[in-house]
C-alpha cells in the first residue's frame, strides 16, 4: 500500500469513528428526551413541589341538654417563616435564627431553648414548613408579638386550633383527652411530603368515638383531612406560589346521654370525697351522670399539658385521672343482697321462712360478724332486708349454693361489660373459683359472696346498672352515653334505642317483694338506709359496707343504691364513698339531696 493510500484508510477510519461517535450522542440525546423525558418531568415535578396535609376541626361534644363539654378554640403560636430568614450560607442561616430567638426568650420572658440542632433538623426535614417557637401565646404575648413582627422579617403569628372544654373539670374522666397524633405511624403519612398531624383522642368518649360513632360506618370526632401543593425552590424553601389546594372536612358532633344538671348536682355532693356517682334512666340503660371523684380539670390541660400539672396528678393520693365509676372494681358489700333474695326466690326459698340472727355466723370454724353485735332475732326475707342482717343471708347463700348464687350474680351483669361504649371493668365473678376443679372452694367463701365480701367485685356502674333493672321489672339493659350524631351542617346521622340485654327469668311477685325491702331500707324506722328517708320522694335503696385491707389497715368502702319514679321515669342511684363509715351513714344522704334537688327542686 502506497503511503497515499495509507494515509487515506486511516483517514476513513478516523472519521468512521466521529460519525460512530456522533451517532451514539444523538441517540442517546433522542433516548434521554423522547423516551426518558416523562420521567424526568415527573422527577423535576417531586422535587418543585410538596403535598401538605391539613387537618380539620374534630367535631364538639355536648350533653343531652346541649351543653357544650368540647370544641375547637384557637390557639397563636409564635413561628418563624426560613424562607425569609435566609442568609447566604446554611451556618449563617442557623445563627440569624438563633440571634432572633434569644431576644425573643427576652422579650417573652420564655425558655431560650430553640438549638442550633433543632434548627439544622428543621432546615433539613421540613423547610417548607414553619419553625414553631413558642405555642399558646396569651393576649399580652400576642400583642407584643404583632409590635414585633414588622421589626423582624420572617418572624409570624400562626393560628391552629386546639381542643377546647368550655365546663373545665365537669366530666372530664368522661370526656377524656386529645393529643397530637405521632405523624410517623399515621395511616396516610406516605400519601403527604409534609404532615400537619390530628388531634386524636386518647381516652374517654374523645377516644370512643375517635373514628365511629354509633352504627358502623358513621364517622366520628375525628375530621377529614385536606392538603395543599406548594412549589419550593431546590432547597425546599417555600415559594409564594399554591398550585392546588382542597379544604379539609370537619368532624361530626355528638350529642351525649349525660344530663348537665345531673352531671353538675353529682359532682357538687361527691366534692372532697372519694368515691363515684352514678345515675342512669332505669327503663333505657341511658347514662344520666357519671361522677368519680377526685377527678382532674381539663382546662388546665389544653392546649398544653403542663409537666408541672401532669406531676401533680400523678402524685395526688386521690388517683384523679381514675375513672372509679366505670373502672373502679370493689367489693360490693351489703348492696349485693337484693340479688341474693332474688336468686334465692328463683331457687324456690319461702321468703316467710325465718332465720334467727345472733350477731355472728361460724363458717368452717371461722367468725363472720352481722351489723348489729348482739344480733337481730328471727327475721324473714323482707325484714332481713330492712335490717341488712348478715346471718340470714348467708344462711340462705350455703342452702342455695355458690354455683347458683354465681350464676345469678352473672345474669344480674356481674363478670360482664356493661355496654358502655368507653369501657370499664367487668368486675369480679366468683364462678371462675367454683368452676376451677383445682381450686378447693369453701363454705366460708360461699357465706363471703353471700354478703358481698370475698372474691366478688364491682363497679359503681354495674351496682347501678341491676339496680335499675331492679326497677324496671327485670330487663338488664345495655348502658350507653352516646345519644345523637349530627354531621357539621346539623344533620342528624344516628339516633341511640334502647337495647334490652337480658329479660330476668324472676316472677314479678319476686321482683315486688325485693323493691319492698328496699322501700323499707329507707322508709322503716329499722332501715339501714333511713337516713335517706325524703319527705318529697319515695326513694327505694340498699345501704353496703365492704371491710377492705389496704395500706396495711382495714378500710371500709360505703354504698348506697337506689331508685325512684318520679313524674312516670325511674331513675337508679348508685354512691360509693371510699374509706367511709357505713353507706347510711354517708352515702345514703348523699343520693337524698341528690334526688331532691335534681326531681323536685332546683339546682
Amino acid at each position: 500500500m502506497t503511503p497515499e493510500n495509507s494515509f487515506r484508510a486511516r483517514l476513513l477510519i478516523v472519521a468512521l469513528l466521529m460519525l460512530t461517535g456522533f451517532g451514539v450522542l444523538i441517540f442517546k440525546l433522542w433516548y434521554e428526551q423522547v423516551l426518558g423525558g416523562e420521567h424526568y418531568r415527573k422527577s423535576i415535578s417531586r422535587q418543585s413541589v410538596r403535598r401538605v396535609r391539613l387537618p380539620g376541626l374534630r367535631g364538639r361534644i355536648f350533653t343531652a341538654d346541649y351543653c357544650l363539654l368540647a370544641d375547637n378554640k384557637p390557639s397563636y403560636n409564635l413561628v418563624f417563616y426560613l424562607q425569609e430568614m435566609r442568609r447566604n450560607s446554611r451556618k449563617k442561616t442557623v445563627e440569624n435564627i438563633r440571634n432572633i430567638a434569644s431576644i425573643l426568650a427576652t422579650e417573652f420572658n420564655r425558655p431560650d431553648d430553640l438549638t442550633s440542632e433543632k434548627i439544622i433538623r428543621h432546615i433539613t426535614v421540613t423547610p417548607g414548613l414553619p419553625l414553631v417557637l413558642y405555642k399558646d401565646l396569651d393576649s399580652v404575648e400576642l400583642a407584643r408579638a404583632f409590635q414585633l413582627m414588622p421589626q423582624m422579617p420572617g418572624v409570624g403569628v400562626e393560628v391552629v386550633p386546639v381542643r377546647n372544654y368550655p365546663e373545665g373539670s365537669m366530666a372530664s374522666l368522661v370526656i377524656g383527652y386529645t393529643r397530637s397524633e405521632n405523624a410517623d405511624k399515621a395511616a396516610d403519612r406516605s400519601e403527604y411530603f409534609y404532615y400537619r398531624p390530628d388531634q386524636e383522642g386518647k381516652s374517654g368518649v374523645e377516644l370512643a368515638f375517635e373514628e365511629n360513632a354509633g352504627l358502623l360506618g358513621i364517622p366520628g370526632l375525628q375530621s377529614f383531612p385536606g392538603s395543599e401543593l406548594m412549589q419550593v425552590d431546590h432547597l425546599g424553601y417555600v415559594n409564594t406560589r399554591r398550585l392546588e389546594y382542597q379544604a379539609p372536612r370537619n368532624g361530626n358532633n355528638i350529642v351525649l346521654t349525660l344530663d348537665s344538671r345531673a352531671q353538675k348536682l353529682g359532682e357538687e355532693l361527691m366534692q372532697n370525697r372519694r368515691g363515684a356517682l352514678v345515675l342512669l334512666d332505669a327503663d333505657t340503660g341511658e347514662v344520666l351522670a357519671l361522677v368519680s371523684s377526685p377527678h382532674m380539670d381539663l382546662g388546665k390541660i389544653s392546649p398544653v399539658w403542663s409537666k408541672e400539672y401532669y406531676q401533680q396528678l400523678l402524685e395526688d393520693p386521690g388517683i384523679p385521672m381514675f375513672d372509679r365509676a366505670t373502672r373502679g372494681s370493689y367489693m360490693p358489700g351489703s348492696i349485693i343482697k337484693p340479688l341474693v333474695a332474688l336468686a334465692a326466690l328463683a331457687r324456690g326459698v319461702d321468703p316467710e321462712s325465718k332465720v334467727k340472727c345472733n350477731g355472728r355466723s361460724i363458717v368452717d370454724g371461722k367468725q363472720i360478724s352481722c351489723a348489729n353485735r348482739y344480733g337481730h332475732g328471727e327475721l324473714n326475707m323482707l325484714q332481713a332486708l330492712e335490717r341488712s342482717c348478715n346471718d340470714y343471708f348467708i344462711e340462705v347463700g350455703l342452702a342455695i349454693g355458690a354455683e347458683y348464687l354465681a350464676d345469678f350474680y352473672g345474669i344480674g351483669g356481674i363478670g360482664e361489660a356493661t355496654g358502655l361504649e368507653t369501657g370499664g371493668t367487668v368486675g369480679l365473678n366468683p364462678i371462675r373459683w367454683i368452676e376451677d376443679s383445682s381450686y378447693r372452694w369453701s363454705d366460708h367463701e360461699t357465706a363471703l359472696i353471700s354478703i358481698g365480701q370475698g372474691k366478688v367485685q364491682i363497679s359503681p356502674l354495674q351496682a347501678a346498672r341491676y339496680t335499675a333493672a331492679i326497677a324496671n321489672g327485670g330487663k338488664l339493659m345495655k348502658l350507653y352515653l352516646l345519644k345523637e350524631v349530627y354531621d357539621e351542617k346539623g344533620k342528624l346521622l344516628f339516633r341511640n334505642k334502647p337495647q334490652v340485654i337480658r329479660q330476668w327469668d324472676v316472677s314479678p311477685e319476686a321482683l315486688t317483694l325485693v323493691q319492698n325491702g328496699m322501700y323499707n331500707v329507707v322508709n322503716a324506722p329499722q332501715g339501714s338506709g333511713r337516713s335517706g328517708r325524703s319527705s318529697e320522694l319515695t326513694i327505694y335503696g340498699k345501704t353496703g359496707t365492704a371491710e377492705v385491707d389496704i395500706r396495711n389497715e382495714r378500710i371500709k368502702n360505703t354504698w348506697f343504691t337506689s331508685f325512684v319514679t318520679y313524674k312516670g321515669k325511674r331513675y337508679a342511684l348508685t354512691v360509693l364513698v371510699e374509706e367511709g363509715r357505713s353507706g347510711g351513714r354517708d352515702c345514703a344522704p348523699v343520693a337524698k339531696e341528690f334526688y331532691e334537688r335534681y326531681l323536685s327542686r332546683s339546682l
